[in-house]
């Protein structure tokens, strides 16, 4: 027989469950949701950039715990014309170091967050870091910028932490 407060961890489980799911992108909003059906599921963007059709991107970096970053792709109807994980290979190879601003790069792999901004007094650089997924391997990948908005360096390093001996297994 299963007792009650069997029954309360279970259904807690569900729902952490459940509310993870839509966190590392499980069942992402389809096209020609509203955009206020994005944002009940997905909650407030990180960034919200106008088109010039009239349309927005909305950002959702699922960062540091999550390793993707979406861009919900709204209309000039506010609908839901497409949804992309911008934490790839494609997109990260397609970084161009002395070509880019910050913006160029908060457009094709998404913004960071607050606590992966770091400073690099000496060099007078700003770094964003993106811990993201090639497919089964973590990896971090930390841009570089100048103080004048330019991109300076693209590094993309192994996120050893998770087989070093002091790390987690």
């Amino acid at each position: 027989m299963i007792k009650r407060s069997h029954i309360g961890v279970c259904a807690a489980a569900l729902l952490l469950v459940a509310g993870c799911a839509s966190f590392d992108g499980h069942g992402l909003v389809e096209k020609g949701a509203s955009a206020a059906d994005v944002e009940a599921l997905m909650g407030s963007p990180a960034a919200r950039v106008a088109k010039a059709d009239g349309g927005s991107v909305l950002y959702y970096p699922r960062l540091p715990i999550g390793r993707s970053s979406y861009a919900v792709t709204l209309g000039p109807d506010a609908k839901v014309s497409g949804v992309e994980q911008l934490l790839t290979m494609e997109s990260i190879s397609r970084l161009k170091p002395g070509e880019m601003s910050t913006r160029d790069v908060r457009e094709l792999i998404g913004p960071t967050i607050p606590s992966l901004v770091s400073r690099l007094s000496r060099q007078q650089r700003d770094v964003w870091e993106y811990p993201w997924m090639n497919f089964s391997e973590r990896r971090i990948l930390a841009v570089q910028f100048s103080d004048d908005g330019v991109l300076r360096e693209v590094i993309n390093l192994s996120d050893d932490y998770y087989r070093s001996p002091g790390g987690l297994r």
